[in-house]
């Protein structure tokens, strides 16, 4: 297989819905992109969750559109999109020349493909070009919160700059991809509710060093009046009538990547 191919299949690919622009396919590509257009077999949930990132990050894009939870993506996580990304992979298969495969659970670029560095180059062209006749500008997107873990280190002593940093930030995105409650009080509003790293001196731009607080309990949390342990039982530095010593995180915020970070 050739990188006539390849670039074929992406050419062929469209981003409309009734009304305007439906950009979930636009994501799988910035994913190709990020692998650099050839990986093996791997869960279909990367792709699906990185173009949700791609979507979230960038939620100007999503305004024109019919499709109800992209113009509301904010208050939706990955797993309310699996069905309808299934479905765009789908579509993408149907049109293609069998270079992105998806068996239902597992995506691949197809084994055949064969590209060297100066097709990859050629395929960035396109990606770009893409981007400006949908979007009007070339977009460089990757779902890395490297450039945020820089600028937030200057506000880790501070509970009002942090916090005005977090809000509206990415690191908001992953952590209410998984959190969408304060692990405290279970509070649901989202106006009070603010992402906290686990542990400021762990890596900051892990999304997994990431859970959601109330603003009262952050700020206790953040001035380390409480921590958790890794089985997700609170343990209390500093006395508050607002902790109390039977909170928890509960077994499904406890995933592995996440208890690397608690006590």
């Amino acid at each position: 297989m050739t990188i006539s191919e390849y670039c074929a299949e992406i050419m062929k690919q469209n981003f409309d819905d009734t009304i305007g622009n439906d950009f979930i396919k636009l994501g799988f590509i910035f994913y190709l992109k990020k692998k650099r257009y050839v990986f093996g077999p791997e869960p279909s949930d990367l792709i699906f969750t990185f173009s949700y990132r791609f979507l979230i990050d960038n939620k100007n894009i999503c305004k024109n559109t019919s499709n109800i939870l992209l113009k509301n993506i904010e208050k939706y996580d990955p797993n309310d999109f699996r069905e309808q990304f299934q479905q765009e992979l789908k579509s993408w298969i149907a049109v293609g020349n069998d270079v992105l495969l998806f068996d239902g659970s597992v995506v691949s670029i197809n084994e055949k493909m064969e590209l060297n560095e100066k097709d990859k180059i050629t395929i960035d062209r396109l990606v770009d070009m893409i981007s400006i006749k949908n979007i009007g500008h070339i977009i460089n997107y990757n779902d890395s919160l490297t450039k945020e873990a820089e600028e937030v280190k200057p506000f880790l002593n501070d509970f009002r700059l942090y916090t005005n940093y977090m809000k509206g930030s990415r690191f908001e995105n992953r952590a209410f991809e998984a959190i969408n409650y304060c692990v405290c009080c279970e509070e649901t509003d989202r106006r009070e509710l603010v992402p906290i790293h686990i542990n400021f001196h762990g890596d900051i731009s892990d999304p997994y060093n990431l859970i959601v607080m109330c603003k009262e309990h952050a700020e206790l949390y953040f001035y380390g009046y409480f921590k958790f342990s890794q089985n997700g039982k609170i343990i209390i530095k500093k006395s508050s009538v607002s902790l109390d010593k039977r909170m928890h995180l509960s077994a499904r915020i406890l995933s592995y990547g996440r208890k690397l970070y608690l006590e």
